[in-house]
């Protein structure tokens, strides 16, 4: 199976734009046979950022989804009119503890991003903290969820919380390779008994560096 998570910040007078827009276009999401599923999260420790995250069948889904001529047209609208940045991990899923025996998947390609800073992604939630944070204050989160900012080989998080069930927390984390994000899988504590799932990125790309982007657009400026 394939995951594909897509950051992005709206700008200041458009914060409504990105949800009405995937409003929009839910009913030719959900019309793609090979959807697994898809939710909209909103950052709680990064004002502005969201996070769409779907999981798909195969690698052929994808691409009909990438290709629909409405997505694409949603994609232009949202680079030139709502997004002041935006990052794109397309990966695919080698390990979920919530899919039956070992969590081990059926891996379907073997390559990684040579782009941005990190190869692999490690999604835990749902959280449902006891007692919740008394803010969100990103280094109180963190401590509070049991994520070690200082282990070796992080070099990105955040945590999100869905636009349509607030207050069940997913932490993102990106990972430098496969042996950093096994070891903070195994000695990783969290409250209750979270989902784990690893994604080997394969393509990173972002509003500026499109260097792994499979569709051309025009340099946006700085």
């Amino acid at each position: 199976m394939f995951a594909v998570l897509f950051e992005a910040h709206a700008r200041p007078e458009r914060q409504d734009a990105y949800p009405q827009l995937t409003t929009l276009l839910d009913d030719n999401l959900r019309e793609n046979t090979g959807l697994v599923d898809h939710e909209l999260h909103r950052s709680v420790i990064r004002p502005g950022w969201m996070l769409s995250l779907s999981t798909w069948e195969d690698e052929k889904a994808l691409v009909r989804w990438r290709t629909h001529p409405n997505h694409q047209l949603a994609q232009a609208k949202g680079r030139n009119e709502i997004f002041v940045d935006y990052t794109v991990r397309t990966g695919e899923l080698t390990q979920d503890s919530g899919a039956p025996g070992d969590g081990r998947l059926r891996e379907q390609r073997f390559d990684e991003t040579a782009s941005g800073a990190g190869t692999n992604v490690v999604l835990v939630g749902p959280l449902t903290p006891k007692h919740p944070p008394a803010t969100y204050d990103a280094s109180e989160i963190a401590s509070h969820l049991g994520i070690d900012l200082e282990a070796d080989g992080l070099t990105s998080w955040d945590v999100y919380e869905p636009v349509e069930d607030p207050g069940v927390l997913l932490a993102r984390t990106v990972w430098r390779d496969q042996a950093a994000a096994a070891e903070f899988e195994s000695a990783a504590v969290f409250p209750g008994n979270p989902r784990f799932r690893r994604i080997r990125i394969v393509r990173y790309y972002s509003m500026y560096n499109r260097t792994e982007a499979p569709q051309y657009y025009p340099d946006h400026p700085t």
